[in-house]
């Protein structure tokens, strides 16, 4: 009796899987290529699947153009890697720009990695979709590791941002990625248990609406977080440590010095340890700073310096506490409007200064050295509470 073999591909509603279109870790970058593209194509005829591939190293050419409705999955972050050394994107998903396509694309399980010192590129690139997801996967190499573009509805967990060129993620807000494309389309972003790697890495956001970083870890870096024009902006969580600038920088232009406006509604909370290298700040206010700040329940240390910069540059900056300041120094420069439910304890610790008009309600600073109050007024002079 003859039997006959049957491949994943010819079983319906089965994965898509690669090696049934030739990809292997044993085939070459070029047989790699056509036949990954192949079986994301196939899956795309259909209406979208799953774009399934197996354990090892997976050495392709160019950019993988992604599909509606296609999810990539490998074995493990460990497991699977989609390794390119080209100049140009590793995974790109392409749509109409200045409107909104539902792509629902997916990549889980998997590590897409470049090892050339010239990429240009990002490593998964999202132009004008929406409901994009990513999870357990490892990105790695890239000039920035992830580029979202007028991307809507996306949610990235679990996801390992690894030594970038030059950036972690750029969410872009303007045309400086995609020729014609309007501001204000990079909506509803959100990373969760995120892991961001890298010496002078920073996540560069642009703009847009509410963006969220929930509970993630910053190792290294230069700004963790460099922000502008986001309205809805907010750090829940997560430790953030040994930046060699300032962990969180706002500012009123993009990363590559063009005009977009200043953040409106940031809150920063929700048990966020702020730990910069000694001598860097962990919150700054630059020129133009964010108006409506919220800050509260955070950890700011191992820094003599200012921990939170240029206040006065904040529309309405709101401290809610516990701020707890472990460095010394000044906890703020300027005055912040509101402090309510705050308790701070520290040695030489003062905010500097607080002006006459902030409104403080039921706050309790302690230096730990004297056992009383301490902060700076309008001349600059240390006063004791008591």
């Amino acid at each position: 009796m003859a039997l006959t073999k049957v491949s994943y591909s010819m079983i319906t509603g089965a994965p898509f899987n690669v090696a049934d279109y030739g990809a292997s870790p044993s085939a070459s970058a070029a047989v790699n290529q056509v036949a990954i593209q192949a079986a994301i194509d196939a899956a795309v005829a259909l209406g979208g699947g799953m774009v399934q591939f197996g354990h090892g190293v997976y050495q392709h050419t160019t950019t993988i153009n992604m599909g509606v409705g296609v999810t990539l999955k490998g074995m493990g972050r460990f497991a699977t890697t989609l390794l390119s050394s080209h100049t140009g994107a590793g995974v790109k998903m392409t749509s109409t720009i200045n409107g909104s396509t539902a792509v629902f694309t997916n990549v889980e399980d998997l590590l897409i990695k470049n090892t050339n010192a010239s990429n240009v590129d990002g490593g998964y690139v999202d132009v004008a979709g929406t409901f994009v997801r990513m999870e357990r996967v490892g990105i790695e190499g890239f000039k920035h590791n992830l580029i979202l573009d007028q991307t809507e509805l996306a949610d990235f967990t679990d996801v390992d941002f690894e030594i970038p060129l030059t950036s972690w993620v750029w969410l872009v807000n303007d045309s400086s990625y995609t020729p014609t494309a309007l501001r204000g389309f990079t909506n509803r972003i959100g990373f969760h248990h995120c892991q961001f790697n890298g010496t002078t890495a920073s996540v560069f956001d642009d703009g847009g609406y509410v963006h969220a970083f929930n509970d993630c870890n910053f190792n290294g870096g230069g700004n963790h977080i460099r922000a502008a024009a986001v309205i809805g902006l907010k750090i829940s969580g997560g430790e953030y440590e040994s930046a060699s600038s300032t962990n969180f920088s706002f500012h009123s232009t993009t990363w590559q010095g063009a005009s977009v406006g200043v953040c409106i509604n940031v809150d920063i909370g929700g048990g966020a340890v702020i730990v910069p290298t000694v001598g860097q700040t962990c919150i700054d206010f630059v020129a133009l700073g964010p108006s409506a700040v919220t800050i509260g329940n955070v950890y700011l240390g191992n820094t003599v310096n200012t921990k939170i910069s240029n206040v006065a540059n904040v529309g309405a900056l709101n401290i809610v506490g516990p701020v707890i300041n472990a460095g010394g120094g000044p906890t703020i420069s300027g005055s912040a409007a509101y402090m309510q439910n705050l308790m701070e304890s520290g040695a030489s610790l003062y905010f500097a200064p607080i002006s006459a008009s902030a409104v403080l309600n039921n706050v309790l600073f302690q230096n730990s050295a004297t056992g009383k109050l301490s902060f700076k007024d309008s001349s600059g002079v240390v006063n004791a509470l008591y």
